[in-house]
């Protein structure tokens, strides 16, 4: 009797720990108190705290991204975007006389160069994702009216076993040289160097597989990324069943420094692939100026009016190095490049058909320097690293009101284009007939007021020059790449040089 009336008292005592334990969340909700129910409660999470008495999920931010959180970061959404809006002028022998195939000449325009929408995410604290498109028409069709061109920008998801390995599988950019690492939105100048853009990584993404790593999180000493791509450039699906593999390693040994100078590094690229002749018949990247203005053609004209185009073709194999190093308030940097790429050249009337086959070789360099007179110094964050970072905030609300950036910048190109280097038993083309050689040397100066992360306003100067007698010189001729005055109608011979003067209104998330 005894042992029944203790099992009675414990019953009665906890069906009333459980009503007043269920009137106190709904108090707690602004509610009144209801009677007992039959149904069930809701389980507490594991590890959340007191399911109804916390928020489930709220909205932080830190360095110029917005997040939205739940309550134990098993789930993290970034919001992302850049609008880029882009003004050019132009000036030079020529520049009033030269027009493209629509019309169109170097006259000063206005135009969207970017237009983004990204939204990124973490499930779980291992599984992530990135996806954005951009909308920016930038071309006109030969009628001069607005061409779409919108399409995938990024497009990747992925795995992280730990901070210090992650492997992400999509569109993103290559991993091959510091620049084309950087994400536009936050390049010292409007856009990458000219031998980044044109020959290193002409495609800036590619579809594919990449596995980064580092020995640590933050500054690590070393920091590796490893990929397998289409190597048919972004938005492309691969036309012969042949991949590129390229990859980038970093070292940087000093950080265990205190200070800026814990960011120095060294690295270096490589990057190694082929191309079928029987399959691939799109046309080798063009190569030309952030302003639109094109100096290296892969279509020209034949003797007998039909037109040729220049075709990746063999082996593609590309290797480069680079130096940062950042003090207080000034930062150095630097990348060298070689290219050996096989091409062929097929007549415009069947693109399968090869008239000869050439090679693409020879290196290009830029050596910059940046000043930061005002403000935080690299308030747009440090070049390269790693690709994708989205990661909850451990510092809310941190941002860097505003900073001054000067940027100098010398670049030359020594390239060759032999239209007939593989195939010497061949007659070789017009454009390789009188000379091979494509040489470019630029200077650029640039500054930029960057009000947090989220706005930049700059200008920019940008003087090329295209030393020797270009091809319409004749027999005299001794570099393929042309200022406009030396291909404008009727040409100036002597014309070997091009300013553009640029700038940029720039928004990011």
């Amino acid at each position: 009797m005894c042992r029944n009336s203790r099992v009675a008292r414990l019953v009665l005592a906890a069906g009333l720990a459980s009503e007043a334990a269920f009137a106190q969340s709904s108090v707690a909700d602004g509610a009144d108190a209801p009677a007992p129910s039959a149904t069930p409660a809701e389980p507490e999470i594991p590890g959340v705290g007191p399911h109804l008495g916390s928020p489930r999920a709220f909205v932080d931010y830190s360095d110029g991204t917005f997040y939205f959180r739940s309550a134990d970061d098993n789930f993290v959404l970034g919001t992302g975007g850049r609008v880029h809006i882009d003004t050019y002028a132009f000036r030079g022998p020529g520049v009033g006389r030269f027009r493209r195939g629509n019309g169109g000449g170097l006259s000063t325009h206005m135009f969207f160069r970017r237009f983004i929408i990204e939204l990124g995410g973490i499930v779980r604290k291992h599984w992530f994702f990135w996806v954005g498109g951009n909308f920016a028409p930038t071309q006109l069709d030969v009628n001069q009216a607005p061409a779409s061109s919108a399409a995938v920008y990024d497009g990747f998801a992925g795995y992280q076993l730990d901070p210090h390995r992650q492997v992400y599988v999509g569109q993103y950019n290559a991993p091959f040289t510091m620049e084309n690492v950087t994400s536009s939105r936050w390049l010292d100048l409007m856009e990458r160097a000219l031998v980044i853009r044109t020959v290193a990584t002409p495609y800036n993404k590619d579809l594919g597989v990449t596995i980064w790593g580092a020995t640590r999180d933050g500054a690590a000493p070393f920091e590796y990324q490893l990929g397998v791509v289409g190597g048919d450039g972004m938005n492309r699906p691969s036309v012969d069943d042949r991949v590129d593999v390229m990859g980038r390693v970093v070292v940087r040994p000093v950080s265990s420094v205190k200070g800026p100078i814990h960011r120095f590094h060294v690295g270096a690229s490589a990057r190694a692939g082929s191309r079928d002749d029987d399959y691939v018949s799109y046309d080798a990247p063009s190569m030309s100026t952030p302003g639109g203005y094109v100096f290296w053609s892969p279509v020209y004209r034949a003797g007998d009016g039909t037109s040729v185009h220049v075709v990746p073709a063999g082996n593609q194999v590309a290797a480069a190095a680079e130096l940062y190093l950042p003090f207080e308030r000034f930062d150095v940097k630097s990348e060298l490049v070689y290219v050996t790429e096989g091409r062929r050249e097929a007549p415009g009337t069947d693109r399968g058909a090869t008239l000869r086959r050439g090679r693409l070789e020879g290196t290009g360099g830029y050596v910059q320097l940046s000043f930061w007179p005002l403000g935080t110094p690299r308030i747009n964050g440090h070049p390269a690293g790693r690709y994708f970072s989205l990661r909850p905030p451990k510092h809310r609300g941190a941002e860097a009101p505003y900073g001054l950036q000067l940027v100098l910048r010398a670049e030359a190109m020594r390239l060759r284009y032999g239209g007939n280097a593989r195939t010497p038993e061949l007659p070789d083309g017009e454009l390789s007939a009188q000379t091979t050689r494509i040489h470019v040397n630029a200077l650029q100066a640039g500054a930029t007021y960057w009000a947090t992360k989220h706005v930049r306003l700059t200008a920019e100067y940008s003087l090329y020059g295209f030393p020797g007698a270009p091809l319409s010189a004749g027999a005299a001729a001794s570099n393929q790449a042309a200022a406009p005055g030396a291909r404008a109608q009727p040409a100036q011979p002597s014309a070997d040089h091009l300013h553009e003067l640029s700038f940029r209104v720039g928004l990011a998330l």
